[in-house]
């Protein structure tokens, strides 16, 4: 693993849990898979800071658990979970889009908690949503909404014990039963209501607590199942494509078309499965505004269009359609490419890179003859490409002692190499970016805090029906030039959250095409 990315794991785990959790899955990067006595000393920390960090990682997915060769339990970091630390909040706008605010808050506590039971969510998500309007949300509303995540394989069951043998000190068994999966358990609705209702404190309610008041499901615990979210977010990708070269009309065929073979073909294959015409024709014209004579126009183009987001495979019943998801993905990554290119080199280097992308091998002379840029300007570019590593040189002798005078050289783009340097310099681009964050909320932490208190007391002075002139002394504590400079960090801070979400979906398109031509 690399040590840009080694380094935005250990500033996402800072972030999100503390410099103790952190310490700890440095280590666990650096050293691989530990033992937990090897972890107390190395990190210099006391026994139960160690486990409780340990604890966090492994409520949140974020380590693993297994015997070692020497019988002990061994602990190891899964590094790509811990870069998921960053596209959590795509994962939350997805689930408001798909189910609304109820399934927003139902991803975002299970995101923030690792794990929970479904009672603890359904509970959780009732009484925040209880508390934000005036009219509440039932509780069997809020259950519809999470068996239907579930239904989708959005949410998914964590491991169960399976065995444990307390006297021997190896790791528990922990498995999970494909079957059970998304098997939803019974819950008790009526414990929910009369917990949300009660006043009582927490600490009388576990005392009166019986077996009736357990929930059936206290050692059911769930998770947010991130490949189905990352099957949804790579075909959102290859609708907007869609879109944005062809028209909604196209992205919307193309929806269809993938929803139709969702549940039919294995979500990462190269190709879905064949959909026919006539299926396309009932699903889009139920399911759009589209009519049934606009169809096969539009089918057509994008089995033409050189992004390949379609392809046709047969002709029989009006033709056999499937989603070429590889050749798209492709597509994408060369656009990104060629967008970092001419973003660093100029136009006319993206000019010779997109032309060695056509082509695939080409001598200078023929480079310089099919770009049309003057023949010393071509060498200059082609060799500052060639020196950042987004060209190749193929070495071809033309006899067997390789003279330098009798070999020629054909540049060409190796996609797979720049694909993973361009995702390298993303790693550190995101690690730039929080660093730059978390220094601009340090050195403006006073007036944050004090912008806090302010609002704090506007908003009580409020409820109290205060005076305007009241209220306005308040606000007059902050002078203009600590509000410019409030103004300005959070400008910067908003922009660089931004861009922490824009790298993230660049990483994703060109990490899941790395994983295809794997």
């Amino acid at each position: 693993m690399s040590k840009a990315k080694n380094n935005l794991c250990s500033v996402l785990l800072k972030e999100h849990f503390g410099e103790v959790v952190q310490k700890i899955g440095t280590l666990l990067m650096k050293k691989g898979s530990m033992p937990l006595r090897l972890l107390i000393i190395d990190s210099k920390l006391p026994l139960q800071k160690v486990k409780k960090a340990l604890c966090v990682l492994i409520q949140h997915n974020l380590v693993e658990f297994k015997v070692g060769s020497r019988g002990f339990p061994e602990y190891t970091l899964l590094t790509d979970n811990a870069l998921l630390l960053l596209r959590y909040p795509r994962y939350i706008y997805n689930a408001k889009t798909l189910y609304g605010d109820t399934g927003e808050l139902i991803i975002e506590e299970l995101l923030t908690n690792g794990q929970m039971t479904m009672s603890a969510v359904v509970g959780k998500v009732t009484l925040r949503l209880s508390e934000a309007t005036e009219s509440g949300v039932s509780v069997n509303q809020v259950k519809d909404v999470f068996v239907k995540l579930v239904e989708t394989q959005f949410v998914q069951r964590c491991s169960v014990l399976q065995s444990f043998d307390a006297e021997k000190p190896v790791a528990p068994t922990m498995n999970v039963y494909e079957k059970e999966m998304y098997l939803i358990p019974e819950i008790k609705l009526h414990l929910i209501r009369k917990s949300e209702g009660s006043d009582e404190p927490p600490a009388k309610k576990r005392r009166v607590e019986t077996q009736e008041d357990k929930q059936p499901d206290e050692d059911i615990y769930w998770r947010v199942n991130f490949d189905r979210f990352h099957h949804y977010l790579r075909d959102q990708a290859l609708i907007t494509a869609a879109s944005r070269r062809l028209g909604p009309k196209a992205a919307d065929i193309l929806r269809t078309i993938l929803r139709l073979a969702e549940t039919r073909s294995d979500p990462w294959a190269p190709t879905t499965c064949c959909v026919s015409q006539q299926e396309v024709f009932e699903a889009v014209v139920k399911e759009t505004n589209i009519v049934k004579p606009e169809i096969p126009p539009y089918l057509s183009v994008l089995t033409e269009d050189s992004a390949s987001l379609l392809s046709k495979v047969e002709d029989r019943g009006g033709g056999v359609y499937t989603v070429t998801t590889y050749k798209a993905l492709q597509q994408l990554v060369e656009a990104i490419i060629m967008s970092v290119v001419e973003d660093r080199f100029g136009s006319k280097c993206c000019r010779i890179f997109r032309l060695l992308l056509m082509k695939k091998y080409l001598e200078q002379k023929q480079i310089e003859d099919l770009a049309m840029i003057p023949a010393k300007d071509t060498k200059e570019y082609t060799y500052k490409l060639f020196q950042e590593k987004f060209l190749n040189a193929h070495e071809v002798p033309r006899t067997m002692d390789h003279a330098p005078s009798r070999t020629f050289f054909l540049f060409y783009v190796n996609i797979s190499q720049v694909c993973r340097m361009v995702v390298e310099r993303c790693y550190k681009a995101a690690h730039n970016a929080i660093s730059r964050q978390e220094w601009e909320t340090r050195e403006n932490k006073r007036l944050l805090e004090k912008q806090q208190r302010v609002e704090a007391i506007i908003a009580t002075l409020r409820e109290n029906s205060a005076d305007q002139t009241q209220i306005d002394e308040v606000e007059e504590m902050i002078t203009p030039p600590e509000r410019a400079q409030l103004s300005h960090t959070k400008s910067v801070v908003n922009k660089l959250e931004r861009s922490q979400l824009q790298l993230d979906e660049t990483m994703f398109i060109l990490t899941l095409f790395i994983n295809f031509r794997k």
